[in-house]
């Protein structure tokens, strides 16, 4: 099975975002701003999130946090995801797992 790829990528501080298209050909959006995070499909919310939860969630995908920025670490995860709903469901899992913490 072959990963993902990069459409866009905008790693700026204010509203870092970027486009990517996973293996099956789903296009997503992920953005980050002062609000927390938003995976879009087509215009469709898949997933969002408050900053807080972002934070965390990133912190458990990859240990050297301190020289990756959170989009850098969600958009490698991501693409090797196979699809929306592999997202959305990987996502929102991670959500739940940390709310019950």
């Amino acid at each position: 099975m072959s990963a993902g790829a990069i459409l866009e990528f905008n790693d700026n501080e204010s509203q870092p975002s970027a486009r990517v298209a996973l293996a099956n050909g789903d296009h997503l959006y992920i953005g980050l701003d002062s609000g927390g995070l938003t995976i879009e499909k087509d215009g469709t919310v898949l997933f969002k999130t408050d900053p807080d939860t972002v934070s965390k969630i990133c912190a458990g995908l990859d240990s050297s946090t301190a020289t990756k920025t959170p989009l850098r670490i969600l958009v490698g995860v991501i693409l090797h995801l196979s699809s929306a709903e592999k997202v959305c469901e990987a996502f929102n899992q991670a959500a739940d797992d940390l709310a019950q913490t």
